[in-house]
């Protein structure tokens, strides 16, 4: 979302009825540097999706354009990006651009760099991973790249990146006792973007 109007960057369905629309995003549409990566943004940028079929439910990492599975249906479905297995589609999505060279002469997440960071990824069993990585420690975060060998390291078949930084929180409940890691290290004031995931 965007800071200054809290206006979507990314589509976000909930029972299967879109709830965020970015191409309402008037600062993204009207923005010249990104005109011509528009349709990667909309539509290539990848997506967590909880779909059932026949009483049987699986989480899948597509492209937003991505047709359903046949006789699959959608319930729930969270626009991040970008995709990180197998590998990062850091071009195909929008998130850097390159010269005709092969430099990269945009990167809007430091994708290169050393960062804080967040991510979901499926095991082959289908549990969810959900992951945040600090910036604070020895390594400075992760890049991209780092990111997707550490997924597939705690056993990912695929995995998507969520929006990262030094505010990429994470929090949970154990035993009944809610705990937080912060990329930063120290706490922030303002969230532009949150997922909450709890049993039924």
């Amino acid at each position: 979302f965007n800071h200054s109007d809290g206006f979507p960057v990314s589509y976000v369905f909930i029972n299967n009825i879109m709830q965020e629309d970015p191409k309402k995003n008037n600062s993204l549409i009207t923005n010249k540097s990104l005109k011509d990566i528009l349709p990667k943004i909309f539509d290539q940028r990848s997506e967590l999706r909880e779909i059932y079929h026949n009483g049987q439910k699986k989480w899948v990492i597509v492209p937003h354009v991505s047709k359903l599975e046949h006789n699959w249906s959608l319930k729930h479905s969270l626009q991040a990006g970008p995709n990180l297995l197998p590998t990062p589609h850091l071009e195909q999505e929008g998130f850097i651009t390159k010269s005709k060279k092969g430099n990269i002469i945009r990167d809007g997440i430091a994708s290169q760099s050393g960062a804080a960071r967040s991510a979901i990824g499926i095991n082959k069993n289908g549990d969810l991973i959900l992951v945040a990585v600090s910036s604070q420690n020895k390594y400075h975060g992760m890049s991209i790249n780092q990111l997707s060998d550490f997924m597939k390291e705690l056993g990912c078949i695929s995995a998507m990146g969520f929006d990262g930084g030094s505010s990429t929180t994470l929090v949970w409940k154990e035993n009944e006792q809610y705990q937080s890691f912060v990329g930063s290290g120290q706490s922030q004031a303002l969230i532009n973007s949150a997922l909450l995931i709890v049993e039924p």
